[in-house]
């Protein structure tokens, strides 16, 4: 296997940390070494930064960070950590196994944190089996098995959770789709309620239109409606419901959508406040230009975030605004660029 490996520092947003400036195209400066098949490319200048902006001042936080990638395969990253504030401690390392068939294994490994997670793929890319690591002792504590084609239907799948690792199976959840939609769900937890069954309705353009829960006896324990209006000279706005078995619904989300250009604004309100009450909500809106999705913001109770994102859906530009005890404003503001510098 031939691999590319990529090196970047992330640096001063008014320029590079170690003193490269940007080439004419707003790339960064690149040397490149070949020993046989296998070829190593360091790229060195301002693939990012991180610029925390409080109360008191500015403060740019400088980090370094590298990646190896597969050359057959370059938009597939193989290795690759970062460690934001250049004191030898990664905040994230992750790394990926795959042959020839493609993507197989993934690791991931949080600064700190102890917990480790693995991500095992079958040869059609699909996800086979994802492990948990809690404590850092190399030794599973949760396993997550899916099981593609389960019945007889290539469209179904059944994820079988093993907690503790002592292979027993704890639960199951099964997803049945049509080809297109999931129609139904079960989820077994054999140290609980013995069943839940989940079935789910839409109308002829495949929107979700009506999400039932019931137990293993068939009775119904939730019901969630979802409405959708259409005004002549507007996009359609959607309300969702979310109702118990005796049919009482409560308006717990609202969702709001428009075409803004060549683009959807898709507005979505939830009550997080008491019921019925829109005192207190959650609210975020996108927007979608072409393939891309791009959420605008996201408001709570004492925060806004916002974010853009390139062509490929990559986070370019995030901020997050939170309003401390005080009644001041702590922003936080980090921004990644995606091979130059602005």
């Amino acid at each position: 296997m031939r691999r590319v490996r990529y090196g970047w520092w992330l640096a001063f947003a008014l320029g590079c940390g170690d003193g490269r400036e940007p080439q004419a195209d707003g790339s960064t400066e690149v040397s490149t070494s070949t020993t046989g098949d296998t070829g190593t490319q360091e790229t060195l200048g301002c693939r990012g930064d991180t610029i925390v902006v409080d109360t008191v001042g500015e403060t740019f936080v400088r980090g370094v960070g590298w990646s190896t990638w597969d050359a057959a395969h370059p938009e597939l990253q193989l290795e690759g950590w970062l460690d934001r504030d250049d004191d030898g401690v990664p905040e994230v390392e992750e790394s990926w196994e795959r042959d020839e068939r493609g993507l197989e294994t993934r690791y991931r490994r949080k600064g700190e944190d102890p917990y480790r997670e693995r991500t095992t793929y079958d040869d059609q890319g699909r996800v086979s089996v994802q492990t948990v690591d809690e404590d850092g002792d190399r030794e599973d504590d949760v396993i997550l098995t899916w099981i593609w084609g389960f019945g007889g239907d290539d469209h179904d799948v059944r994820l079988s959770l093993d907690f503790g690792a002592d292979g027993t199976e704890d639960a199951t959840i099964d997803l049945d789709y049509d080809g297109e939609v999931l129609v139904e769900r079960r989820d077994v937890d054999f140290y609980g309620p013995s069943m839940r069954i989940t079935s789910f309705e839409y109308d002829a353009l495949g929107r979700l239109v009506a999400e039932r829960t019931a137990d293993d006896a068939g009775a119904l324990m939730a019901v969630s409606l979802t409405t959708y209006e259409h005004p002549t000279d507007e996009w359609p706005r959607t309300t969702a419901y979310d109702g118990d078995a005796d049919g009482v619904v409560d308006a717990l989300e609202r969702r709001e959508r428009e075409l803004v250009g060549d683009a959807t604004l898709d507005r979505r309100f939830v009550d997080v406040g008491p019921t019925g009450s829109w005192d207190s909500t959650v609210e975020s809106t996108w927007v979608g230009e072409r393939l891309v999705r791009q959420v605008l913001h996201e408001v709570d109770l004492d925060s806004v975030s916002s974010w853009e994102h390139d062509p490929l859906g990559r986070v370019v530009w995030s901020q997050v605004v939170t309003t401390t005890p005080d009644g001041t404003h702590d922003v936080e503001t980090v921004t990644t660029f995606s091979g130059s510098c602005r």
